[in-house]
C-alpha cells in the first residue's frame, strides 16, 4: 500500500480523533510504566494470613498493568482495522478512544492511587504490630 493511500484512509476520520487516540494510548502507556506491579504482588501476600483467598479488589489491582496492556492492544487492533477498512473507521476509532480513556480514567484517577496507598498503609500497620 502506498503512503498516499494510507494518508487518504487516515482522512476518513477527523484529525482530532487521531490526536485523542494517541493521547489515550500514551496515557495507557504511562499507566503501564508507572504501576508498581512488583510491589503490589508483595503487598498482596501480606493479606493472605487474614483471608486466604485474596479480596477481589486486591486481585484486580495487582493485575492492573496487565489489564492496561490488554486494553492497549485492543485499542491498537481497533485502529489498525479502521485503517484497513475505512468504512468502519467512524465507529472503530471512537470506540478505541473511549475504551482507552475510560480504562485510564477509572483505574488511575479514582481507583489505583487510593488502593495503592491503602495497601501500603495496611501492610505497614500489620508489620508494625506484634
Amino acid at each position: 500500500m502506498h503512503l498516499q493511500a494510507i494518508t487518504e484512509r487516515f482522512k476518513v476520520i477527523h484529525w482530532m480523533w487521531w490526536a485523542v487516540w494517541l493521547v489515550s494510548v500514551a496515557l495507557l502507556g504511562f499507566l503501564i510504566a508507572t504501576h508498581p506491579s512488583v510491589e503490589l504482588k508483595v503487598l498482596a501476600e501480606s493479606f493472605r494470613p487474614d483471608v486466604l483467598p485474596l479480596p477481589v479488589h486486591i486481585i484486580l489491582h495487582r493485575g492492573l498493568a496487565d489489564m492496561a496492556g490488554y486494553t492497549f492492544c485492543v485499542s491498537t487492533v481497533l485502529v489498525i482495522v479502521a485503517v484497513f477498512r475505512p468504512r468502519e473507521a467512524p465507529y472503530l476509532v471512537p470506540l478505541a478512544v473511549g475504551l482507552a480513556l475510560l480504562f485510564f480514567a477509572f483505574h488511575t484517577l479514582s481507583y489505583s492511587q487510593t488502593l495503592t496507598q491503602w495497601m501500603r498503609a495496611t501492610a505497614h500497620t500489620r508489620t508494625a504490630t506484634p
